[in-house]
């Protein structure tokens, strides 16, 4: 797979995927002394995750942005191996309607972002994604439903993303 987004020859390469990619610290549960992973994530399975991104860094795939669904919450962030520079960008888009209205901000958010600098975004709303191409840029809209129960409920662009063309990872949100 890497060594075909390497020759694709398109100044955007997408990877379209199920669960979430990029590398969360998600701290150790109370009393445990080993950290959290999810295994709903491709944290749960961190050699397979670390071959396919040094798979990418070795075929030097530029301008890759990975498109996740399945986790219900927005998500932002950039793609790094252990220790290395950034890959790429993710976009995890929420589902329309599955859980309700949502809640925005979940208890331990804010302790999860202060953990993960590469990622930018997390967000349990209900809502959708717009991408944007242009040969210069990616912009990715998130965008929000106020409450999915209510057909006259507004949506709002609650965050829009950048990429630049050469650029790896988010350069401006």
């Amino acid at each position: 797979m890497a060594q075909g987004l390497a020759r694709s020859g398109s100044r955007w390469n997408l990877l379209a995927q199920q669960v979430l990619m990029m590398d969360l610290d998600l701290g150790n549960a109370p009393g445990a002394r080993e950290p959290i992973f999810s295994m709903d994530t491709w944290g749960g399975y961190p050699a397979a995750r670390e071959r396919l991104l040094g798979h990418i860094a070795d075929q030097r795939v530029r301008n890759l942005v990975v498109l996740t669904g399945d986790a219900h919450q927005h998500f932002a962030g950039n793609l790094r191996r252990k220790d290395g520079p950034v890959l790429g960008a993710e976009f995890l888009t929420t589902s329309a309607t599955s859980g309700g209205d949502g809640a925005g901000a979940l208890p331990g958010n804010d302790i999860i972002l202060s953990r993960n600098p590469d990622l930018k975004l997390l967000e349990d709303r209900r809502g959708y994604s717009i991408c944007t191409l242009t040969p210069q840029s990616w912009t990715t809209d998130m965008i929000a439903f106020d409450q999915v129960t209510d057909r006259r409920s507004p949506r709002t662009t609650n965050h829009r993303f950048v990429v630049e063309h050469g650029v790896p990872g988010i350069v401006a949100s």
